[in-house]
């Protein structure tokens, strides 16, 4: 699988961070949810990873 891009792992860092920031200040039922929201941008991300992989394998 391919690396992430610039973009992406900025994109990434800055909501982890303010995951973190939130546990920190004890916003526990909001850290929860973006720990829910991170879970289903990671999957989207992995079958659209997957459905380029599969488009690039059949041309």
């Amino acid at each position: 699988m391919e690396k992430l891009d610039r973009t992406e792992t900025e994109r990434l860092n800055r909501f982890l961070r303010s995951i973190y920031r939130d546990i920190r200040m004890a916003k526990l039922d909001k850290a929860k949810e973006k720990i829910e929201q991170l879970g289903v941008s990671i999957d989207a991300m992995i079958e659209q990873r997957e459905e380029q992989a599969d488009d690039q394998g059949q041309s």
